[in-house]
């Protein structure tokens, strides 16, 4: 079996390790040229792929593979936001193109919004940020190719080495209210 990850950053470098260490073939991409002595370091096939709409760069043997495994952001705080869907859309040809049958797309929990409430899979999705409806909208435009099977994982919270928590809520402020209710 062949998996390509498509993004390996802080989520999908170790991702992509674990199933190294199961004996599975890893294809790992990254935009970053000094990352893929990196990847190859761990026994991944390393891949420099970017999507960008001004510096497509693509290896056509990286979508060779059983499974895709999508684990790149929206990136809306760094202003690319609006690249996001224009690169999932340019990922659709190369995976019928190679007759990929499984697709993973790495989502986020924020496609519910910030109710500060529980959730399950089950729920509607209402997104109220800008990432969230960029999510949603990449989740929607996948599961609309029939010609695979798409996986939504939709993470929360994403914690571990170089991820403190405490780094996430610096800054914000939070009232009374929202205190109380937490508690």
């Amino acid at each position: 079996m062949t998996v390509s990850i498509l993004g390996c950053g802080w989520y999908g470098l170790e991702f992509a390790k674990s199933l190294v260490d199961k004996w599975i073939k890893i294809k790992g991409s990254t935009t970053t040229p000094g990352k893929l002595s990196l990847l190859a370091q761990y026994g991944i096939a390393p891949y420099k792929i970017d999507l960008s709409p001004d510096n497509e760069i693509v290896d056509l043997d990286f979508f060779v593979c059983d499974i895709l495994w999508i684990s790149i952001p929206p990136k809306t705080r760094a202003g690319q936001g609006a690249e996001y869907l224009t690169k999932l859309e340019r990922l659709i040809p190369y995976i019928t193109g190679n007759n990929i049958k499984q697709v993973v797309l790495i989502s986020s929990t924020g496609v519910y919004g910030d109710n500060n409430t529980e959730v399950t899979e089950l729920d509607m999705p209402e997104p109220d940020s800008e990432s969230g409806k960029i999510l949603l909208s990449a989740e929607k435009l996948l599961k609309a190719h029939t010609e695979f099977t798409t996986t939504i994982i939709r993470f929360g919270g994403l914690i571990g080495p170089g991820r403190d928590p405490g780094g996430f809520f610096a800054g914000k402020k939070i009232s009374l209210t929202e205190m109380r209710q937490s508690t």
